[in-house]
């Protein structure tokens, strides 16, 4: 479980999401994901990509954190054509994306 810290910043565990997708899945499989992560998706799915794990998701559900005043630091620079952009991606690449809210 998370908490808040200092200066809006979320305090928590963490995996590397690439390592464990890497570890437990192959090309064959079909992997849905669904991430509410608080903004990490922001550093997240650009290193899913990067890596070429995303290519093991075959469906993802994002709930895309973004706006100014918000709580999570990380998100005050993202806005809503942001996140379309993030999706358009994620679809050109072949990954079924979709806004989860």
């Amino acid at each position: 479980m998370a908490s808040v810290g200092a200066a809006g910043k979320l305090v928590g565990r963490a995996i590397d999401f690439s390592r464990f997708l890497r570890m437990h899945f192959q090309p064959s499989d079909f992997v849905v994901v669904k991430m509410d992560v608080e903004g990490a998706e922001h550093r997240i799915i650009p290193k899913l990509i990067a890596d070429g794990t995303i290519a093991l998701v075959d469906e993802l559900f994002v709930e895309c954190h973004y706006f100014l005043w918000s709580w999570i630091a990380v998100v005050r620079n993202w806005t809503w054509p942001d996140c379309l952009h993030m999706y358009q991606g994620l679809r050109d690449r072949g990954i079924y994306a979709h806004e989860w809210a």
